[in-house]
């Protein structure tokens, strides 16, 4: 009887100690792309941020007029907010924005309404004089001036 006793104290410290002890995989160091800049890249993707923010007026339609806020994109039509989307500015593009295969190592942007998620191309940035930039899915191309 002692020895049952014995056999299902072990079988329980067993028990215990076996479903107590995991197996820890060790941790794995990951960094961003972001992470991986070097201090004047660090300095040209702000400059760019930096640059980008404020009103402009389209080149195409006077009646437009797009504002970069921090971190909102806000779209004006005669004056009128007709949209505000979350702007994310990235040094290099996300491999989300892209079909199949591609990357992109550009500077680009995107814009979250909390539907749905449009990445742009930054095509060219002069500051405080001009921004041109491109939708990735159909190349269509926006203009506007200061």
């Amino acid at each position: 009887m002692n020895n049952i006793k014995l056999f299902f104290i072990l079988l329980l410290a067993t028990s215990f100690t076996l479903t107590n002890c995991k197996n820890e995989k060790p941790k794995q160091e990951t960094t961003t792309q972001e992470e991986k800049l070097q201090p004047a890249e660090v300095e040209a993707l702000n400059a760019t941020l930096a640059n980008m923010q404020g009103k402009w007026k389209s080149d195409e339609n006077a009646s437009i007029m797009m504002e970069v806020n921090g971190d909102k994109f806000t779209t004006y039509k005669d004056g009128k907010m007709i949209s505000e989307e979350k702007f994310v500015f990235h040094n290099r593009c996300p491999k989300t924005c892209f079909k199949e295969n591609q990357s992109g190592n550009t500077f680009c942007f995107t814009l979250s309404d909390g539907n749905a998620t449009n990445c742009y191309l930054i095509r060219e940035l002069r500051k405080d004089v001009s921004i041109k930039y491109a939708a990735i899915d159909n190349s269509k191309t926006f203009s506007f001036t200061r």
